[in-house]
C-alpha cells in the first residue's frame, strides 16, 4: 500500500519532470529558430545589419538558478532519457536556460557533497 508521503513524492517528481521537459523543449525550439535565421544570414538572405536586428529579438538573459537541486534533477532526467551520453555544462545551459558558470558551480558543489573526504 502506498503511503501519503510516497504518493506526494511521486506526484512532485512527475510534475517536476513535466516542467523540466517542457522548459527543455521550449529552449531547444528557440535555439532552433535562431540557428535557422543564422543559417539564412550565412547563405546571404540577410545583411549583417538585418541579422543583428533578428538576433536582438532572440537575445534574452538566462534564468536565475533558484535551487541547485533543479540542475541535479534535470541532469539525471536527461541522462535517463539519452542513455550513455555526455552532457557538458554548455549542453545543460541550452536545455535549462541557466548560464554555464552557475551549472558548473552546482556540479562542483554536488561532487564536493558526495565526496566529503575530497581534499582541495
Amino acid at each position: 500500500m502506498m503511503t501519503k508521503q510516497v504518493f506526494v513524492t511521486r506526484l512532485y517528481s512527475l510534475a517536476k519532470t513535466k516542467d523540466v521537459l517542457q522548459t527543455a523543449f521550449v529552449n531547444l525550439w528557440d535555439n532552433y529558430k535562431y540557428n535557422q535565421e543564422y543559417i539564412s544570414f550565412l547563405l546571404g538572405s540577410y545583411t549583417k545589419a538585418e541579422f543583428k536586428e533578428i538576433a536582438k529579438k532572440h537575445a534574452k538573459p538566462f534564468k536565475k538558478l533558484q535551487r541547485k537541486e533543479d540542475v541535479f534533477f534535470a541532469s539525471k532526467l536527461f541522462f535517463s532519457i539519452l542513455g550513455d551520453t555526455h552532457l557538458s555544462s554548455s549542453d545543460l545551459s541550452t536545455l535549462l536556460d541557466y548560464d554555464c558558470d552557475s551549472i558548473e558551480k552546482v556540479m562542483l558543489d554536488l561532487v564536493d557533497e558526495s565526496q566529503p573526504e575530497r581534499i582541495e
